[in-house]
């Protein structure tokens, strides 16, 4: 008896979408004719498949129902034996969307100046990349002129990619060794960790998750890995990965066939010793610090209602009290459409008030919840001052109730 015989046993007769929706999934990840084996490593692709289901229309409905089903099928495959190490759905977020809040972070704006120097600013980034290309002679220089302008123009901390014997051609200097096993072929800004011993943990020949997907032909455009594989044995081993977790793994394809993956890593959140905390000088006590409840969202925040995360002041040496300070999230207002924006949190005369001003420097227009913003006053009056301020730039006061639905 197979896995799914013995999961169908399970369920009620009144319940045939379950076995639809894990078929569904089966046929996506090993196909029709190949046993199905649940697994603790699945998380990757259980993402990947989710994330195609949106790419391709499902409805919201749709996607939370297929979930549903495939969470039940691991509850039964975590009590059946098949998921010693961990179940995939406790150990990452998959009901939504694809990563945790803690882990999905919006990376700094890295171009400065107005909308129109940052336009040029990045026009002149893609040129540099593109100058990069084509010096290029071969396939590995390529790909190492690629990860090099990558990592400088976007302000990333490291990338590596993969190449499959596919990609052999007398352009690729690289060497391989059997038909299924992926090669490093270039690097940048390896943390030490993944430098040790002659980068032993990139070059292990044992298949890590984004490049198991790629070879059953589900990686087909960029996901994000919440934890990499090859990051994890790293740390394992002790090393130092500079506070990397996880990974973009985005596959190399050509004419349909699949060469390689790039990947490119980062690390988020308000690092210890911020410029703005009081033993570094600051006016702030520590607050939050990446990796502590102090740097989540509370609890009561439904976070199935949020499109866009957005990160700030996460440089040691650099502090922003404004949203749009440092960010890409005047770009991603624009890109939105979104003309009008509600302004609430901590602190009035700090946050909330820069946030405000800079949502009013941007063109657009500021409603400010008077009910949802609370003042520090380190200097008495501060709150009221900045309200005033806000006002006279021409933002709006509202109360809750009287936008609320």
């Amino acid at each position: 008896m197979d896995v799914l015989e013995r999961f169908a046993e399970t369920l009620n007769l009144e319940e045939p979408e379950v076995l639809d929706h894990l078929r569904a999934f089966i046929e996506w990840y090993v196909g029709s004719e190949s046993e199905f084996i649940p697994s603790s490593g699945d998380d990757v692709a259980l993402r990947t498949y989710l994330m195609q289901m949106k790419m391709s229309g499902a409805s919201a409905k749709s996607q939370g129902e297929q979930v549903a089903s495939l969470r039940r099928f691991y509850d039964w495959a975590e009590s059946a034996g098949f998921l010693p190490d961990y179940h995939p759905f406790t150990e990452f977020s998959i009901d939504r969307p694809f990563l945790t809040r803690e882990q999905i972070r919006r990376r700094k704006e890295i171009f400065s100046g107005s909308s129109e120097e940052r336009e040029i600013s990045r026009l002149r980034a893609l040129n540099q990349l593109a100058e990069q290309l084509n010096r290029s002679s071969d396939v590995q220089t390529t790909l190492t002129a690629a990860l090099e302008t990558l990592v400088s123009l976007m302000s990333l901390q490291t990338a590596w990619a993969f190449l499959l014997p596919t990609a052999s051609s007398p352009l690729v200097s690289v060497s391989v060794s059997s038909s299924d096993r992926f090669s490093l072929a270039a690097t940048c800004g390896l943390p030490p960790g993944l430098e040790k011993n002659d980068r032993h943990h990139l070059k292990d020949v044992k298949l890590c998750h984004c490049q198991f997907v790629m070879l059953n032909g589900n990686l087909k455009r960029a996901v994000n890995i919440v934890e990499c594989t090859r990051l994890q044995q790293a740390a394992r081993d002790n090393g130092d990965n500079q506070g990397l977790m996880f990974h973009a793994s985005v596959p190399i394809i050509a004419s349909g066939q699949p060469l390689g993956i790039m990947n490119v890593a980062t690390q988020d959140w308000h690092p210890p010793g911020h410029v703005s905390f009081r033993a570094q000088g600051g006016a702030w006590p520590p607050h939050c610090v990446a990796g502590t409840p102090g740097a989540r969202f509370h609890p009561g925040v439904d976070a199935s209602r949020v499109d866009l995360i957005v990160s700030k002041a996460a440089r040691p040496e650099a502090d922003a009290y404004s949203g749009f300070e440092g960010t890409a999230l005047a770009a991603d207002l624009r890109g939105r459409g979104v003309k009008r924006i509600f302004v609430c949190g901590l602190a009035t005369d700090y946050c909330v008030r820069a946030t405000a001003l800079d949502g009013r420097r941007e063109g657009l227009e500021v409603v400010v919840v008077e009910d949802a913003v609370r003042a520090v006053d380190l200097k008495e009056g501060d709150g009221a001052r900045a309200l005033e301020e806000m006002r006279r730039a021409g933002c709006r006061m509202a109360r809750s109730g009287d936008i609320a639905g």
